[in-house]
């Protein structure tokens, strides 16, 4: 049963590598996300402390 199934008709890792290829831009998005998310955050509390500062002066 061996002779029947010769390892070079297996196409197991080429299939892994196409469908393990597919989440490697979804996780760039959210990457891209999270970056302007926190950027957006900071730098809306780094008007306010600013904010904060000119109006007690």
């Amino acid at each position: 049963m061996m002779a029947e199934h010769p390892p070079s008709a297996t196409p197991a890792p080429a299939s892994r590598g196409a469908e393990g290829a597919a989440p490697g831009p979804a996780a760039t998005v959210v990457y891209w996300r999270y970056l302007i998310f926190w950027l957006l955050f900071f730098g809306l509390l780094y008007f306010i402390s600013l904010y904060g500062i000119v109006a007690e002066a």
